[in-house]
């Protein structure tokens, strides 16, 4: 590397950083993992703890809480890590940048190498964010002496492959024209099941040192046998569990990681710079023959666009919802002509409420909780870009300058995704009011509500889909893990929601729709 690349790569790596860490998402990110640390790791409710073993509690010493905190991370790390990296190429090809790069010396590798850098630090951050707010927290419980250097290996050794590989596959899909749309986000949300449901292969197989940990990227699986051997027993539950307070809690030694564990997660790490090596081998390089300026779009070659050209024909039959928006007057009409553009665009939606209503009106009472996991999921993935699409096509300064303006945009587009919702999901609300004494109905109206105004807010703040759907999935995944929690069932599936959470999201929904009003006015303004 001459003199050139190597100031070259400096300095693609701190504006990479200076650009992510500037930005508002990236503060509310860092918040956020200050508040899932202790959500997480703190015990809301009597007789819980974060590390059970055979229904004894485990002391909240360094050793326990840094190794156990690093585990439950894994998992949310690898999934946020990834939507949270993502998109670079296709803003670089919005914005015009991505020709300049293209016309620089500078070679793929080097080039993708700043960019990996600087997400593996940016997630890094949030990572050491979330450790210590962990730390603050066995200050505050008062167990054991506080050892900041045994987080630091812990959290490393747990979360420094994972950081490695989400940068990577950020970088790779990124990198492959096929896989710049929502089809990658598809493909990598099974990846990420999949590495989950290792968990569950290698734990028939008890054996602490086992080849298929190699490919445990999250490094969830090496943490729970570490944690089994060093407990001595196979019954490790690990995040909000319930134990005996009868029974003395058991203390776990702060004993350092075998050497044949740390070479694993060593040639681990190797594994996973892998996709990095491929994305520099096949990126395109902004080449106009390759990707369009549009790429941030789905692909022709995904399956997502393949899915909606075969079920076009559905399309008709928004055409009655739109001839009812041209004969209501004012917002009416309009928030039933933007619900009726988003079925209309999506085929694959249109055919995913046909099922829902079809479902939500046969199956048994029981079933429904279940029904409404799907259901409320993929409408919340549906209406993730709908207060988004007019900045991405162009027409935001339009929208403003009809009658009513901004503000009227935005509640049309909170209107839309609420009645959206309704379509979805009514049907099913109103049969379920027999269940938990009619709280599900509820459960059901105000997440509709107070999600919508959410998702309608972090649409026109970081003017893309995929900070509320990524948020969305990190939320939804805690909640189906915590059951237990009021404050997480979000539409009552759980059956754990409670008048006092209701109206704590009905809250959240309506300070979401003030600082969305708010925001969007003085964006107006400025221009």
């Amino acid at each position: 590397m001459n003199a050139y690349d190597w100031a070259a790569f400096k300095l693609l790596i701190l504006n990479e950083w200076r650009l992510r860490s500037r930005r508002l998402s990236s503060a509310i990110m860092l918040l956020l993992m200050l508040g899932l640390s202790w959500l997480m790791v703190a015990a809301p409710m009597d007789n819980t703890a974060m590390l059970v073993a055979k229904d004894t509690r485990v002391l909240g010493s360094s050793a326990a809480l840094s190794l156990g905190s690093a585990a439950l991370l894994a998992p949310l790390m690898a999934l946020l890590g990834f939507y949270l990296l993502r998109g670079r190429m296709a803003e670089d090809l919005s914005s015009g940048v991505g020709q300049v790069i293209a016309a620089t010396p500078i070679s793929n590798a080097l080039f993708l190498a700043s960019r990996g850098l600087a997400g593996v630090a940016y997630l890094g951050v949030l990572s050491l964010a979330f450790m210590v707010s962990t730390m603050v927290y066995q200050v505050k419980l008062g167990e054991g002496s506080l050892q900041p250097l045994l987080y630091l290996q812990n959290y490393a050794l747990v979360l420094l492959p994972l950081l490695v590989f989400c940068a990577g596959c950020a970088l790779l899909f990124d990198s492959l024209p096929a896989l710049m749309g929502k089809a990658g986000d598809f493909l990598y949300f099974v990846l990420w099941a999949l590495m989950l449901s290792l968990l569950s292969i290698l734990d028939k197989n008890k054996q602490l040192l086992h080849p298929g940990l190699l490919f445990d990227f999250t490094g969830l699986v090496s943490s729970v046998g570490l944690l089994s051997s060093l407990l001595q027993t196979d019954g490790v539950n690990l995040g909000l569990s319930s134990f005996n307070p009868k029974l003395a809690p058991l203390s776990l030694p702060a004993t350092p990681w075998p050497l044949a564990l740390i070479g694993l997660r060593l040639l681990t790490l190797g594994l996973s710079l892998l996709p990095a090596a491929v994305a520099a081998w096949r990126f395109h390089r902004y080449a106009s023959d390759r990707v369009k300026r549009s790429a941030g779009k789905p692909s022709r070659s995904s399956v997502l666009r393949w899915l909606n050209r075969g079920l076009r024909p559905l399309s008709v039959l928004p055409r009655a919802m739109f001839r009812l928006a041209a004969w209501l007057p004012g917002l009416p009409g309009q928030v039933l002509a933007d619900a009726a553009l988003s079925l209309a665009s999506t085929p694959v939606a249109l055919l995913g409420l046909l099922l829902s209503l079809t479902v939500s009106g046969l199956a048994p009472v029981s079933a429904l909780p279940a029904l409404l996991i799907a259901i409320s999921c993929g409408w919340a993935l549906l209406i993730s870009d709908l207060s988004s699409r007019d900045s991405q096509v162009g027409c935001e300064f339009m929208c403003w300058a009809a009658p009513g303006g901004a503000l009227r945009r935005f509640v049309r587009q909170w209107a839309a995704s609420s009645l959206l919702g309704l379509l979805f999901m009514g049907l099913l609300a109103w049969r379920a009011q027999p269940l938990h004494a009619g709280l599900l109905s509820w459960a059901v109206l105000s997440g509709v509500l107070s999600l919508s105004a959410i998702a309608t807010l972090l649409g026109h703040v970081s003017r893309t889909a995929r900070t509320f759907s990524t948020l969305f999935l990190l939320v939804f995944y805690i909640a189906l893990n915590a059951r237990d929690l009021p404050m997480l069932d979000l539409f009552g599936f759980n059956g754990a929601a409670t008048p006092a959470a209701l109206m704590t999201h009905l809250g959240l929904g309506c300070l979401a729709a003030l600082l969305g009003g708010l925001f969007v006015l003085r964006q107006a303004g400025q221009r």
